[in-house]
């Protein structure tokens, strides 16, 4: 990514085609022992196109909202 961005060109790392992994792998004739992990786009930023403006909310990656609060815990 960093070689790409250095020639210009820019990148989008997407972990989401992990979980369409056999059909991805289907349709590109991926060997079966071979495992998706991502795919990437790769192309040229267009700073004025309205989708690039979009800002999604992210999920907190430190939550935990399987822990239960320590003073919630009964003792």
């Amino acid at each position: 990514m960093l070689l790409l961005r250095e020639a210009g060109i820019d990148t989008c790392p997407q972990a989401d085609w992990a979980m369409h992994a056999g059909a991805v792998k289907t349709f590109l004739g991926v060997p079966p022992d071979w495992d998706l992990v991502c795919g990437m786009a790769v192309g040229y930023l267009d700073p004025t196109a309205p989708i690039n403006r979009v800002r999604s909310e992210r999920d907190d990656p430190f939550a935990t909202p399987w822990r239960m609060p320590l003073d919630e815990m009964e003792g």
